[in-house]
């Protein structure tokens, strides 16, 4: 028995109180970890999550291309909370692992955390 991982960052409206951490479930049916990493100057957030399925055989990990969605959205289909929900068509794009370098092009111009567009207290 092994456990797989998946993980990712996406845009959205703040959860419960805007700080909470969150371990939704267990190893054995699927677990879930979120939590906030910035603010967006639009009211939304960075949410960081990483999901955890323990599986009969490890799968080969590769950092540098994108996970298949595939691969463990059916573990959460039918979770539902009233403060976190996936509505049901929610559009999920792959990404080209060249993105990467573009991405990091942009970042080393930056000179400040306003570049962002996130607010400092």
């Amino acid at each position: 028995m092994t456990s797989n991982s998946w993980r990712g960052v996406t845009r959205m409206k703040p959860i419960l109180t805007g700080h909470s951490y969150m371990r939704i479930g267990s190893i054995h049916g699927g677990k879930m970890v979120l939590y906030p990493i910035a603010k967006s100057s639009d009211g939304r957030q960075l949410v960081n999550w990483v999901v955890n399925i323990r599986s009969e055989k490890p799968e080969k990990n590769d950092w540098n291309k994108p996970g298949r969605i595939e691969d463990f959205l059916d573990h959460f289909k039918d979770w539902r909370f009233d403060w976190l929900d996936v509505p049901p068509g929610a559009l999920v794009r792959p990404k080209d692992p060249r993105e990467y370098a573009r991405k990091l092009r942009f970042h080393q111009k930056i000179k400040s955390v306003r570049d962002y567009g996130v607010s400092t207290p």
